[in-house]
């Protein structure tokens, strides 16, 4: 009210308050505004402040001195020097003695030394020719021959071992022991798990002997992954170890990482084994079937980043509506207010003054908007709801809506300049019809307005 007393608002200006459906002029809602008190009481006069003395000044000023610790001298004991000669005589007397003890101690060491060689010599009898004292050669090459074979086959056998021994390389610590995980049961099973690569599928069977081993796997979708992913491989299960490389696609064309059903088929192709089945009646083809987790990582942690990526979507996309729902409710706004500008401009008396007149009402209230929602928002709109086909169907809903209530504009300027002098009936005539439009373009807003809240 104090913006329309100081004529800053005029009366055919929009108003919103708490409680009210839509926008409307301020003519309509003037009774229900309520107006700031203006009669405040005035500001009490008070008495100043009563003024105070400088404080005194205080010389601060102190001669320093400086205090010397006299400390008395160290008394020295008397007989303290005569002591240390006399130690240091003893010590030497004391350690000539001993190097002299000490270097005749070496002298007899060295010569016996010298003399151990000739005896252990004597200590041979003298009747052992001296051909017979050394070891024959030919034991020696036996000998050494024997060694290599032993050292070869060995070699062969570890060789043999090491290389049918499958290795899980560049996996998680979470996928090695979900590979080495052991299931309750005597039925064929495997464990899956994705290397760190996301490019090989190891595995781990409860079947010892070696088997050909044929996989498919299927993605299951979960709402994270739009494409169909399905691939078959095959390979060779050494003592329960198996390895996947090489894949052939179904659907799609790369390994994704996801829950996926898995199925297994084992075929025994040990000899060994094939007869051990045949007596024991056992089947020499295996089948598993199961849902698993094809990931490099722990399956808790990703269904941890599952679930906060299904709440950063539905933020998202709440952020979007929201945006969507605002635009909306400004094009439902600029409706009602080119409606009231075009009446306004009805109290012209001439046709052509009551189009300028409009003209220029709507390039001051209602053009700018229009021409940022149709232009700006749209394209942030769509970049934002790339892969939201509902966002970008509401959005291109809103910005042809936005498209017809500016082509209304103009219609309703050109009706108006095809009439020269106004009268009551031409004015009846004229808010009928652009009534009746603006009717339609309300019924749009609804329809909109129904199809966003679908999703």
């Amino acid at each position: 009210m104090r913006f329309r007393d100081q004529e800053l608002i005029k009366p055919f200006t929009l108003c919103w308050k708490k409680g009210m459906s839509e926008w409307k002029p301020l003519f309509e809602v003037e009774h229900e505004l309520v107006a700031l008190p203006t009669d405040l009481p005035p500001v009490p006069n008070l008495p100043d402040l009563p003024e105070v003395d400088e404080p005194t000044k205080v010389d601060t000023s102190v001669i320093s001195t400086k205090l010397k610790e006299l400390l008395p001298e160290v008394p020295v004991d008397e007989y303290e020097d005569e002591y240390e000669e006399e130690y240091e005589d003893d010590h030497e007397a004391d350690s000539e003695e001993e190097y002299d003890q000490e270097f005749e101690q070496e002298t007899e060491s060295e010569e016996v030394d010298k003399k151990a060689p000739n005896e252990l010599l004597n200590m041979m009898p003298d009747n052992v020719p001296m051909d017979k004292r050394v070891f024959p050669l030919f034991s020696s090459v036996a000998g050494a021959f024997f060694i290599v074979i032993f050292i070869g086959i060995t070699g062969f056998m570890l060789s043999g071992n090491l290389k049918n021994e499958l290795v899980f390389k560049n996996v998680s610590l979470d996928v090695l022991k979900s590979l080495q995980r052991t299931a309750k049961t005597d039925k064929f099973f495997v464990n899956v798990g994705l290397d760190k690569s996301g490019e090989v599928v190891f595995g781990r069977t409860n079947l010892a002997a070696d088997a050909l081993i044929d996989a498919k796997f299927s993605l299951i979708k979960d709402g994270n992954h739009k494409d169909e992913v399905s691939f078959q491989s095959a390979s060779l299960a050494r003592k329960g170890s198996i390895r996947f490389d090489d894949f052939v696609f179904e659907k799609g064309d790369k390994l994704v990482q996801g829950k996926y059903k898995i199925k297994v088929q084992a075929v025994v192709n040990d000899p060994l084994e094939l007869i051990k089945n045949l007596v024991l009646n056992k089947p020499k083809k295996y089948i598993f079937e199961d849902t698993v987790y094809l990931i490099p990582g722990s399956e808790r942690e990703y269904l941890e980043n599952i679930e906060k990526l299904k709440v950063n979507k539905i933020l998202s996309n709440k952020k979007l509506y929201s945006e969507l729902d605002q635009k909306l409710q400004t094009v439902d706004g600029l409706i009602t207010s080119i409606a009231l500008h075009y009446r306004l401009s009805l109290g012209k008396s001439w046709g052509s003054y009551s189009a300028k007149e409009f003209e220029k009402r709507y390039a001051r209230y209602a053009g700018p908007l229009l021409q940022t929602i149709i232009l700006d928002d749209f394209e942030g709109l769509i970049k934002k709801s790339r892969n939201k086909l509902h966002v970008q169907q509401g959005t291109a809903k809103i910005h042809n809506l936005a498209k017809s209530v500016s082509a209304w504009s103009a219609d309703l300027a050109s009706l108006l300049k095809r009439y020269a002098k106004l009268n009551s009936r031409k004015r009846k005539n004229l808010r009928a019809r652009m009534e009746l439009e603006r009717d339609k373009l309300k019924e749009e807003v609804s329809g909109i307005k129904d199809f966003i809240s679908r999703d």
